[in-house]
């Protein structure tokens, strides 16, 4: 065959891997694709098999590409590559000269179709090899952002939904937090633009758990505020005015009070001081408590 032939081979089994070679006397790439654990085909996995290149890397060897791409993340270019029938091929319609062309199926009921980032229905393996093809020739592989980064952005800003949901009313923490959203989606889709992808899922996710976490962390820390403050007035004011101040909180922040027309008790215990003398601290307090309590029934 001509040395500008290039065959697929494939790595067969998973215990006990074995390489399938053309039949042919010509260079051969292995043509499996390798899906992440979610079943979708985002990277490139070179040199993997007996030495074996893949099917899109002999051919770019065979154009004087000599540059290993392993485990890179393909740039899905295009699925629209220029597609030609067979057919139509065998009755000489259309020049091949000085192009690259690679022969796979494209129909559905052939099943060589596997999902990626940009189509997750499913794209032609020959439309995947493409894509990985063309990523070698533009050296136009995705990176990532590093691992380092997303941890500390990603704590960054669950920190910052915190201190919005601490510092601000729900509603305008809400919208403060939507804002950012916006701001991490379109941050990411133009870091995409220079062929950088981003843990987009991870920066939502912990602006979700900040937000959570900080309704939680109000919630806590009001419980703990009413219960001190029943703890504090309820041993000298009715429990009907203890809960009255914290249904209104606002009202009495500043200790500013309200106007209203009341009935003032002016009450002497007589023998009061060495009364006091005799009992300890707490018995007193005890025995005033009881002592308004039913005064002021």
């Amino acid at each position: 065959l001509s040395s500008k032939v290039v065959l697929a081979s494939e790595v067969s089994g998973i215990a006990q891997q074995r390489l399938l070679k053309p039949v042919f006397n010509a260079s051969h790439g292995y043509a499996n694709l390798f899906p992440d654990f979610d079943g979708v085909v985002r990277s490139t996995r070179f040199n993997y098999f007996f030495e074996e290149k893949s099917f899109a890397q002999e051919i770019a060897f065979k154009l004087g590409y000599s540059g290993i791409y392993d485990n890179e993340l393909i740039n899905f270019l295009s699925d629209s590559f220029e597609a030609i029938s067979f057919y139509d091929a065998l009755q000489g319609k259309t020049s091949f000269s000085n192009k690259i062309v690679l022969v796979g199926a494209t129909a559905s009921y052939l099943h060589d179709f596997y999902p990626v980032p940009v189509n997750r229905l499913g794209m032609p393996g020959v439309v995947v090899h493409a894509n990985i093809l063309q990523s070698i020739l533009e050296k136009k592989f995705l990176s990532h952002t590093s691992k380092w980064f997303d941890i500390i952005f990603s704590f960054l800003l669950a920190v910052s939904a915190i201190l919005l949901v601490n510092r601000f009313k729900l509603v305008y923490a809400t919208a403060l937090l939507i804002l950012v959203y916006v701001i991490v989606s379109v941050a990411a889709i133009k870091l995409f633009d220079y062929e950088i992808v981003s843990s987009i899922f991870y920066y939502y996710f912990s602006i979700a758990t900040g937000f959570v976490s900080g309704i939680g962390f109000n919630y806590y820390f009001e419980r703990v505020e009413k219960n001190r403050v029943r703890s504090l007035f309820g041993r000298y004011v009715a429990p009907q005015v203890v809960e009255h101040i914290l249904r209104n909180p606002e009202r009495y922040s500043l200790l500013g009070g309200e106007k209203r027309g009341i009935t003032v008790l002016f009450a002497d215990i007589r023998g009061f001081t060495s009364f006091s003398e005799r009992l300890s601290p707490e018995q007193v307090v005890e025995t005033l408590n009881k002592y308004l309590r039913e005064m002021t029934k």
